[in-house]
């Protein structure tokens, strides 16, 4: 695991260096550096599928939807982190996540709950919305209060935990303590500015893959429908907030916007931009030092220690 762990420091080093996008691939040759190197770190994914040593992990089955336990020594109901996975809502998986979460769970000491859930274009809103509530419902019923859960995604991921938030609130039902966002994917009608001004140095999520995976996700409905894109609903009264991005990803806006919004509305907003660093930059926190430090803060947040930064 270490020597791949090094590799993959390596070459998204490289990456950085040459601001290579990741889905370029039909802009060059197949003998490329881009290709070479963006081959390499897609087929060293699998690494991140691995528990690190000392975490367990049990697998469960939701009403159709598969969920997974990451723990230490037991499974621990008093508090509970929720992880939502990104992908733009067409791909991903929580597997993708053990490693980084796995840490996570080692470094607080808190268990984490992560859960798939259906995809788009097949499966379009409000399908993984409505997967999103089932992982909710199935937490209250063993047990775990709404105030003891903290909810934290990832892109896609990090606005649907969002989403979900506003619906809670909306419902009248109990919300999360927390909520961590990893460059939030809020606004799927595309408004933000940064989208085509971040172009050139995004890595990930380039303005044409943004909009074909809102396509597949928002189907017949509104782009703009709070659920969908969080940005756009009442924020009054969500709870305490942490945002992280990258200066220098398409979804810089979704971000700034969204925490601007929030401390509008009355909410305890925190907002963490990464000078020159990219989309959900925190979970490479094994293999570059600013993601692990970006890691680190959110850990106390987590732990609720006062100063986030040191």
């Amino acid at each position: 695991m270490i020597k791949k762990l090094q590799l993959v420091k390596i070459l998204l080093k490289i990456r950085l260096k040459f601001k290579m996008n990741i889905y370029n691939y039909r802009k060059h040759r197949r003998s490329s550096l881009n290709y070479r190197v963006s081959s390499r770190i897609v087929g060293l994914f699998s690494i991140f599928s691995q528990l690190p040593p000392g975490i367990k992990s049990k697998k469960i089955r939701i009403n159709g939807i598969e969920g997974e336990w990451i723990y230490r020594d037991e499974i621990d109901r008093s508090k509970v982190i929720v992880y939502f996975h990104g992908g733009g809502y067409t791909h991903g998986t929580e597997k993708k996540y053990r490693l980084i979460i796995g840490e996570m769970v080692k470094e607080t000491g808190i268990n984490t709950f992560m859960f798939d859930y259906r995809l788009a274009p097949e499966h379009p809103y409000p399908a993984a919305f409505e997967d999103a509530v089932k992982a909710y419902d199935f937490l209250v019923k063993e047990g775990v209060q709404g105030r003891d859960m903290i909810f934290m995604g990832d892109s896609a991921g990090g606005g649907l935990a969002l989403a979900l938030s506003l619906y809670l609130k909306d419902k009248g039902r109990e919300l999360p303590g927390k909520i961590l966002a990893m460059s939030p994917w809020t606004d799927l009608a595309g408004t933000g500015e940064s989208i085509r001004k971040n172009e050139k140095t995004e890595l990930f999520v380039p303005e044409k893959l943004l909009n074909e995976y809102s396509r597949g996700y928002v189907g017949r409905d509104n782009p703009r429908n709070p659920y969908i894109s969080p940005l756009y609903g009442n924020l009054e009264g969500l709870p305490d907030t942490y945002i992280n991005v990258g200066s220098h990803e398409t979804l810089l806006d979704d971000s700034t916007r969204m925490h601007e919004k929030l401390i509008e509305s009355g909410v305890n907003s925190t907002l963490s931009i990464g000078e020159g660093l990219f989309h959900c930059y925190p979970l490479w926190a094994l293999a570059l030092e600013e993601s692990l430090e970006e890691f680190r803060r959110m850990q106390r947040f987590i732990l609720e220690l006062e100063h986030y930064f040191p």
